[in-house]
């Protein structure tokens, strides 16, 4: 079996504090428009003029898609991911196998 023989401590840091993250854009549409909560990883601030449109457009951190379409999916047509395209893409996919899932009508 190979052993560690010498351990180098470095000051230097190796990557970016805290998670890395992408941009996701967000339209809410509906009665989300005014029920949606601000977030801790949105960049986006709304104002009360942002809540008189027809879209609500956010622009969030996510560190990792998964939760985010965990989170997007419950709010049906009143949520849509329009940035970045593999996200959006992403949840297609997901939305895609929910449906075949569902489409025989029968448990599997």
């Amino acid at each position: 079996m190979d052993k560690v023989k010498n351990i180098l401590k470095s000051n230097s840091r190796w990557r970016k504090k805290g998670f890395d993250f992408i941009e996701v854009t967000l339209n809410f549409y509906g009665n989300m428009i005014k029920a949606y909560e601000s977030k801790l990883e949105d960049i986006t601030v709304i104002t009360e003029d942002d809540r008189k449109s027809d879209k609500l457009v956010i622009v969030r951190k996510v560190s990792n898609p998964f939760w985010l379409i965990g989170e997007v999916l419950p709010y049906g047509r009143n949520c849509e991911i329009i940035h970045p395209p593999e996200v959006r893409h992403k949840f297609i996919k997901e939305i895609n196998i929910i449906t075949n899932m569902y489409k025989d009508g029968e448990a599997v």
